[in-house]
């Protein structure tokens, strides 16, 4: 989704978003939107909110990891950082 590169004039990781990650985002967007709905289809009414929660903060934690995963990759290969 986010294409990452070493940047050496500037001197940082810089990422910027691909036609997949733009359509992931549309995706994600429309489950923030209709959330209650598709939760609701799958769990009783008062988890709702329990669920919803734990889907999106795993989403955000996946993201987290995977971006941290690839500016230490890039990192390494500069030889910018060392593990």
């Amino acid at each position: 989704m986010f294409h990452t590169r070493w940047d050496k004039n500037v001197g940082k990781v810089i990422g910027r978003l691909d036609l997949y990650g733009i359509g992931i985002l549309g995706i994600y967007i429309f489950f923030e939107i209709m959330r209650d709905k598709i939760v609701a289809y799958f769990t009783h009414d008062i988890q709702v909110g329990t669920v919803s929660f734990a889907v999106l903060a795993g989403i955000m934690f996946g993201r987290f990891i995977g971006t941290r995963g690839k500016i230490i990759k890039i990192l390494l290969e500069e030889k910018v950082f060392k593990a």
